[in-house]
Order: C-alpha cells, then structure tokens, then sequence
C-alpha cells in the first residue's frame, strides 16, 4: 500500500525536476520492456530490456521527506547500463510501476503458486507506451 502511495505522489512535474525531457520521452518507450517488477518497502526493482542482449538490472527507491516543513518526494535510481543513474531504463521502471498501481503492491506478497513477478518473457513489444507531458527546468544536464 505504501508503494502505491508514493507512485501516485509521482508527478509528471517530479519526473521533469529528477530526469531530462529526453529521457522521459526515451524511458516512456521502455514501459512494455519492464518485466520482474519487485517491491521492497520503498525500492523497486526490475529488469528492463534495452539495446544489449542481456536485461539491465534497474532499482528505483523512493522515500517521502520533509524539508523546512514541506513533504517531497526523493528519487534514488541505479540501473546496470552505461549511463547508471537516472536513465530511460529507470523511467520505463516508474512508469510501469505507476501503470500498475494498486496492483504492484499485491505482487509483495507471493501467488498460490510463488509466481510474484512478471516474467521478462511475457511482456509484449507492440503494447501501448505511456504518453507524458513533462515540464522540464534546464539543468544542463546531457542527453541520458
């Protein structure tokens, strides 16, 4: 249930604030490439296919702070692509975790049969991407 809360606290003004508009557009394309998604508490982590044959190991943590009396949201990602840190793969995982929504939380808890993941092998490459508009502050930041 946490988990739940925290992804609906996600904005698209938050994702344009902790990733390049770039990357938003990029990491919406990798939606249907996200498979195992696993919730721990606050972390999220999956597989997520990219451009080499071997999947990207992604983790997404997210924690509710308090600064100067005001509640944020604080975004922590590492993904085994080139990049590392705050990239599409990262994006197609919160993305897909917020597609899934009520139901993510469900798959903490194993099935009847201990299947508690989506399988990497069942995701379909000709499913909808999500489309996202994003307000971007020009940070300097490259293209990721």
């Amino acid at each position: 249930m946490e988990m739940t809360r925290l992804l609906h606290q996600l904005d698209n003004r938050m994702l344009g604030e902790m990733f390049s508009e770039d990357t938003i557009v990029r990491g919406s394309q990798y939606v249907s490439r996200v498979g195992d998604i696993e919730v721990q508490g606050s972390t999220l982590r999956a597989l997520v296919r990219g451009s080499r044959p071997q999947p990207y190991q992604v983790t997404v943590r997210l924690e509710r702070r308090e600064y100067f009396g005001e509640l944020t949201l604080e975004v922590a990602t590492r993904c085994s692509c080139p990049v590392g840190n705050r990239c599409k793969h990262a994006v197609g995982l919160l993305l897909a975790a917020k597609k899934q929504g009520d139901d993510l939380d469900a798959d903490d808890l194993p099935d009847a049969d201990g299947d508690d993941a989506l399988a990497a092998d069942d995701l379909d490459d000709d499913e909808d991407d999500i489309e996202v508009e994003v307000e971007v502050d020009d940070k300097g930041e490259g293209d990721r």
